[in-house]
């Protein structure tokens, strides 16, 4: 799927707020259009991403604390999370974008706050380092990153296991260092990789 993103003006980008851009190319991908189908198609007989806001607990005094009033939930599935807050805490701004599910796949804008839970190990190996620098060209303040490490339950048509692209816990927070990410704290046990981020 190919997305656009304001790259901003380099030095002093607006974006991603950096004195060097690190925004990802105008036009790049996340996803093959086969696999979006396939997600698609398997979100349409039964819906993921139903636990998204039981995470708010983790997330929100830190969301407070930076002062976000938006917040971007990166691979939003069934949209728990903005379900969850409407109720709970209707004062925040709540945005959805999932590739895999129709009418949530066009190109987000940025947020001050991204939340993504459960959607880095479903990502084609090909396009990693592209979602890395999507998610930080769409984070303007800080951001709360959690994926695990293990095995899913589901599994695609194909054979495959859903966590299609699954690696240890210390590959991970390697990667989020090289795509230059300011983590300011991360948790965790060795099947789980959780960090705040602030920009």
């Amino acid at each position: 799927m190919d997305l656009t993103l304001p790259s901003g003006p380099t030095p002093a980008c607006d974006t991603c707020k950096e004195n060097v851009c690190v925004c990802p190319p105008k036009s790049f991908s996340t996803i093959t259009p086969e696999y979006q189908q396939t997600l698609r198609d398997m979100h349409a007989r039964a819906p993921w991403g139903q636990h998204g806001f039981i995470y708010t607990s983790g997330w929100l005094p830190f969301f407070r604390k930076l002062g976000c009033k938006s917040v971007l939930d990166y691979g939003s599935g069934a949209e728990s999370l903005r379900i969850g807050l409407a109720k709970q805490q209707p004062d925040i701004d709540v945005r959805c974008y999932d590739p895999g599910v129709i009418g949530r796949e066009d190109p987000p804008v940025p947020a001050d706050f991204v939340v993504c839970t459960d959607t880095f190990e479903h990502i084609e190996e090909p396009f990693v380092d592209d979602v890395f620098q999507h998610i930080k060209g769409l984070m303007l303040i800080g951001g709360y990153l959690r994926l695990t490490t293990s095995r899913a339950k589901r599994i695609l048509p194909d054979g495959r296991n859903a966590h299609i692209f699954q690696r240890p816990r210390t590959w991970w927070l390697l990667k989020f260092k090289e795509h230059g990410y300011n983590i300011v704290k991360q948790d965790g046990g060795t099947k789980t990789v959780i960090v705040w981020i602030r920009k």
